[in-house]
């Protein structure tokens, strides 16, 4: 498929990050569950993603459409789960095994016309590296009833059990990931991170204008907490006992989605489809975090709690973001070998970032708040071409061309830092390119 997923990352040892065309960045790619944007305003969220009840998964790249791909930079990762039925799936492990437990499409009582399921897993795994494991829980709720020509769907998903990527409650000590610029990792590493994701989603559907109209409300909620630490660059990490060679923080995050979605399919001809839409993308994040220094020896061993450490300054920062983008697009296919796609996009984008570094237990670190606003409207959109050049039985070899010009907000991945000055931001700029196979 051209896409390579290694396990862990900066979200501990149950994310991953993608590498798409030879591009492999936290950001640059856009996670997509059941149509609607996973992780929202902010970075793709992997580490709560769960394949239970999977129905297919989907790997645009090239003539990606536009109603999704023009604020990714290397494609989208689409993840479709079953709709509800009253299949009852099943799927689990022997008592201790390692394997992940799932009952994925139980269904429930119906209520009229209403249908539902439920479904389920956890996972409890360890790794090679000492002091390293995850326990990570999913639940996800179905509801669909079909009224004459008016489909209505509701999902709850994702509620963790147990948080997403983090270790088990008998870990007490928090060490952090220590690494430095010479790439020296110690084999005891920890990342004690915690997320809990509460997510609500609200479909409605119906024949209107000769076309199919669609429209998809989602609410997300999600509570992180995460202690990190890293070595000193070479030399100041080879320090005697009782001298400082790490810095660290104890982080807490918070983050509100709301995505909003409507669009109208229509099909002038046999083989044209032309879809016409808005959809409107509202984050709302804070970060709280306090920075300490510490020493650590370079095996990982007498690295202290972080509780009983002084903290140097709490920095505390807020992101505020609103995304709206009206959608056209157009896709022809001639010949069942042969599609054709255009798109366009007008992205209207408004931040606001604040932040501030309050006084640690010393007293010093305080600084005055800073606050930085950016608006940007900008266009965008692709025209692509594919080519279907072989096919036998259910494998087939397509080739495409397609060139993008696109625009992605800058992401924010709520570091330790809380500055809120444009000159602090790390800013992607729009990019334009082709794309071959």
């Amino acid at each position: 498929m051209g896409v390579s997923i290694a396990p862990g990352g900066d979200g501990g040892p149950a994310s991953s990050v993608p590498e798409m065309m030879g591009l492999r960045e936290f950001d640059a790619f856009l996670l997509v569950v059941d149509d609607v944007p996973w992780g929202g305003a902010f970075n793709p969220a992997l580490a709560t993603l769960d394949l239970t009840d999977v129905d297919r998964i989907e790997i645009l790249r090239g003539a990606a459409p536009v109603l999704y791909g023009a604020t990714s930079f290397i494609g989208v990762i689409h993840v479709i789960h079953r709709a509800p039925t009253r299949r009852n799936r099943r799927y689990g492990s022997p008592a201790g095994a390692s394997a992940p437990t799932r009952v994925g499409n139980l269904p429930l009582p119906s209520a009229g016309a209403w249908h539902q399921s439920i479904s389920a897993g956890y996972d409890s795994l360890g790794y090679r590296d000492d002091r390293t494991n995850l326990d990570r829980g999913h639940l996800l709720y179905r509801g669909a009833s079909t009224a004459g020509e008016k489909p209505l769907s509701a999902r709850l998903r994702r509620v963790p059990s147990r948080p997403g990527p983090g270790f088990a409650p008998s870990a007490r000590r928090d060490v952090a990931h220590h690494a430095g610029p010479d790439r020296r990792e110690p084999p005891s590493q920890r990342l004690p991170q915690n997320e809990e994701r509460y997510h609500l989603v609200l479909g409605h559907s119906r024949a209107a204008l000769g076309g199919d109209w669609a429209t998809t409300l989602a609410f997300t909620r999600v509570n992180r907490d995460n202690t990190k630490g890293f070595l000193r660059p070479d030399p100041d990490f080879d320090t005697p006992p009782g001298v400082s060679n790490a810095d660290g923080f104890r982080q807490s995050q918070d983050e509100t989605d709301i995505y909003f979605d409507t669009h109208l399919t229509q099909h002038p001809g046999k083989n044209v489809s032309l879809v016409f839409g808005l959809d409107e993308l509202y984050g709302d994040g804070s970060m709280d975090s306090d920075n300490f220094e510490y020493h650590v020896n370079l095996d990982g061993s007498g690295a202290p709690d972080s509780h009983s450490i002084q903290i140097d300054e709490r920095p505390h920062l807020e992101e505020h973001a609103q995304l709206r983008r009206p959608v056209r697009q157009a896709i022809w296919t001639p010949a069942p070998r042969w599609r054709l796609e255009l798109g366009a996009r007008l992205n209207m984008t408004h931040e606001r970032r604040e932040g501030e570094v309050r006084d640690g237990d010393n007293g010093t670190g305080a600084s005055a708040p800073t606050t930085d606003t950016r608006s940007i409207t900008r266009g965008g959109g692709s025209v692509g071409v594919s080519f279907r050049a072989w096919q036998k039985d259910v494998n087939s070899l397509w080739l495409f061309t397609d060139y993008r010009n696109t625009f992605k907000p800058a992401a924010i991945d709520f570091g330790p830092e809380a500055e809120g000055t444009s000159s602090s931001r790390r800013m992607r700029r729009p990019s334009k390119g082709a794309s071959r196979a």
